[in-house]
């Protein structure tokens, strides 16, 4: 009876030590690193290759949300008294 409670003992070490390990490396991910000294450079070239056109209609268009949003006003409800 002794050697039996030894051995399920045993299979039950085994089996949750292989079960953590599985589920360790289960949580481990390996996502790719991003490269933001690429994707800024990328960023600069498509810029760079803009005609003078489409940047003077994207200034003037930011110029226009801008004054838009300085005219704005935010209002709300009054909060409700807190209990």
């Amino acid at each position: 009876m002794l050697n039996c409670m030894r051995c399920s003992s045993r299979k039950r070490r085994l089996y949750w030590s292989k079960k953590l390990s599985m589920t360790e490396s289960r949580n481990i991910l390996q996502e790719p690193q991003p490269d933001y000294e690429k994707l800024e450079m990328d960023q600069l070239r498509t810029a760079l290759k803009r005609s003078d056109a489409e940047r003077f209609k994207m200034m003037t268009t930011l110029m226009k949300m801008n004054r838009m949003f300085s005219r704005a006003k935010v209002t709300h409800k009054p909060l409700p008294p807190a209990k």
